[in-house]
């Protein structure tokens, strides 16, 4: 499956995309990520933990970067995870473009994800959700590096309030709550349109008896 993603950060887009290259300071950004080695100059392990409504999931797997273009302020990196304890994985090819935005930046993610397990059973609209969350917060705790590292003052990335966000029931809520809107939407209709008739029925019994 395709995704597209894009946040707005209130920094210079040379500041972003250089902390993008940052693999460790990146890591520390990404909710339920954790960085656990280098394997060589391009190649990192690592492990993610990712909680769609009841359900969590760990991958332990490795992230490469294929293609620096600084002059474009575009990276390419391909990621790749085993699900921990289950039979399931995921790989993914990423294309991250950062772009001016008035006095900050934009970036633009684009993935082409393919998920095997657990996870799969949500299917595309779910999915979708999860990652602009997660890019989302990603974004909000960059920021919040960055004006650390300005200043001198300690980031605080928000690693637990993340977490907690992917484990709520919103994430699936929302699109099970779109399929069922229409449909209660006619149950009440219905319910509505039957007191109607009862009373008119009624109306009319009392009527004939007068």
């Amino acid at each position: 499956m395709k995704l597209t993603n894009e946040v707005r950060i209130a920094r210079q887009p040379a500041d972003v995309f250089g902390m993008l290259l940052d693999v460790p300071r990146v890591a520390s950004c990404m909710p339920g990520s954790k960085l656990t080695g280098k394997l060589d100059e391009d190649t990192y392990s690592g492990e993610v933990v990712v909680k769609v409504g009841p359900l969590g999931v760990s991958y332990t797997g490795t992230v490469r970067y294929l293609d620096v273009r600084r002059d474009e302020h575009t990276l390419v990196l391909k990621a790749s995870g085993k699900e921990r304890g289950g039979q399931g994985n995921a790989d993914a090819h990423v294309i991250a473009r950062v772009r001016p935005d008035g006095d900050g930046a934009t970036v633009s993610i684009e993935t082409d994800l393919l998920v095997r397990g657990k996870v799969a059973q949500f299917g595309r609209g779910v999915i979708g959700e999860v990652s602009q969350r997660l890019i989302g917060q990603f974004a909000d705790n960059v920021e919040r590096e960055l004006a650390a590292s300005s200043t001198g003052a300690p980031p605080q990335p928000e690693h637990a309030e993340a977490a907690e966000a992917l484990d709520g029931v919103g994430l699936v809520a929302r699109p099970l709550l779109a399929r069922l809107v229409p449909v209660a939407a006619a149950f009440a209709a219905g319910v509505l349109l039957g007191r109607l008739l009862r009373g008119r029925a009624a109306g009319a019994h009392g009527s004939r008896s007068t």
